[in-house]
């Protein structure tokens, strides 16, 4: 059976983020079922008609193309099927319910939900209503647009680009502290769930960049 290899990883879709997923599970246990479903959910085809020779030689191949990611800068403007959007920059100035509905969001099993919190429509807020309360730029829309059109490669990029952040925030987080200490003065509650949203962030990120 021949099996083709995507070797591209600048064009492979999020589907192929279980795979960065199963690694990390396994690290280095890779036992011959193991590689075999490496191979499986990498290639989404059935290889149980694979002899083991082949197995190895696939799996030696999607190891080297997984390791390929090379980390870029995260573009704050982005255009997917035809519409713009663009990056949240200043997170102090979005809505509590932004908040409210990325905390509770499960990033490893809806991993288009990470974009779609991050990136809005250009020219617009989060979640903004017209006049009958209406959501005119739902979570879901851009969710199923990220979903079909974004990169692994841009994923990977925008999860360093949080670790990032949230490394950037400690520094700050600590100095204000000793600033507030002085002050006697207790953190923002906008500071406590952008620090909260970040941890259960970066507990993602380290899975994924590990």
């Amino acid at each position: 059976m021949e099996i083709k290899i995507n070797k591209n990883i600048n064009k492979m879709g999020l589907s192929y983020i279980n795979c960065y997923h199963f690694v990390n599970e396994v690290k280095e246990d890779w036992s011959i079922t193991n590689k075999i479903e490496l191979v499986k959910r990498f290639t989404k085809r059935d290889v149980s008609q694979v002899i083991v020779t082949d197995i190895n030689k696939l799996f030696n191949i999607i190891i080297e193309v997984l390791n390929s990611y090379k980390p870029k800068e995260v573009p704050i403007d982005v255009t997917h099927n035809g519409k713009d959007y663009e990056l949240h920059q200043d997170f102090f100035k979005l809505p509590a319910g932004w908040f409210i509905d990325s905390t509770n969001a499960d990033f490893e099993k809806v991993p288009e939900l990470l974009p779609a919190f991050a990136y809005i429509e250009k020219g617009m807020k989060y979640a903004e209503t017209d006049e009958s309360e209406n959501i005119l730029n739902p979570l879901k829309d851009r969710a199923k647009v990220f979903s079909e059109s974004m990169t692994i490669s841009e994923y990977l990029d925008l999860t360093g680009f949080f670790l990032l952040k949230h490394k950037q925030f400690k520094v700050f987080s600590i100095l204000t502290r000793a600033v507030e200490k002085q002050k006697k003065v207790k953190p923002s509650n906008g500071r406590i769930l952008f620090m909260s949203w970040l941890r259960n962030l970066k507990r993602l990120g380290k899975k994924l960049l590990a």
